[in-house]
């Protein structure tokens, strides 16, 4: 009785197989590289605005934060769909932020 293969030489499977795992390791590199420059953007931004409240200068306002936020929800959303893990971060933040925004209180004009 023959036996089917799908593959026609010896190992040629196990050289697939190899293949593939490499193609995963090498994706899940890639995605922990760009959540890395992410992270890092944003703890820059963070820092600066930490930065500017120590020395006494005003720092963006929430409304101006949501601004910025949704510009750079625009441009990841040039480059990647919904589902990437830099695009899911960002809508958190801004929906976070959103409702930070909705519960304040009110704040006073100056006459």
């Amino acid at each position: 009785m023959k036996s089917l293969t799908i593959f026609p030489v010896r190992g040629s499977a196990l050289a697939v197989a190899a293949v593939v795992l490499f193609c995963a390791v090498f994706s899940a590199l890639g995605r922990a590289q760009q959540e890395k420059a992410f992270d890092e953007t944003l703890l820059s931004q963070q820092e600066a605005s930490w930065h500017a409240s120590q020395s006494g200068q005003n720092p963006e306002t929430d409304d101006q934060q949501l601004v910025v936020l949704q510009d750079q929800l625009a441009a990841l959303r040039s480059k990647y769909t919904d589902e990437h893990p830099d695009v899911v971060k960002l809508k958190a933040r801004i929906a976070d932020l959103k409702n930070k925004i909705a519960t304040a209180p009110p704040v006073e004009e100056k006459k």
